[in-house]
């Protein structure tokens, strides 16, 4: 949602969308970090997630976290073992 407000008009900042959705620009930039380092895939899934579980396991933290590691492979080798984790609760 954020994302698509900053690409919508380029010359709107992370401020600019912290104030239009109620939200530190801090926030809107540890959601933005998410969005854009995350698996397409991944995120599509979550999008759309009514699981408790499932929801519990991705918090914003968890993704914040795995946003940050160094690259690709560890950031997919991570979704996957929360999601076997997740799924056999």
């Amino acid at each position: 949602m954020s994302q698509a407000f900053l690409e919508e008009t380029p010359s709107r900042t992370q401020t600019d969308a912290g104030q239009r959705f109620n939200v530190t620009r801090a926030r809107i930039s540890q959601l933005t970090k998410i969005v854009n380092n995350l698996p397409d895939d991944f995120m599509e899934k979550m999008r759309g997630c009514e699981d408790r579980c499932m929801l519990k396991t991705f918090s914003g933290k968890k993704l914040l976290e795995i946003a940050g590691l160094e690259n690709e492979h560890n950031r997919q080798k991570a979704i996957d073992l929360l999601l076997s984790t997740a799924l056999q609760k």
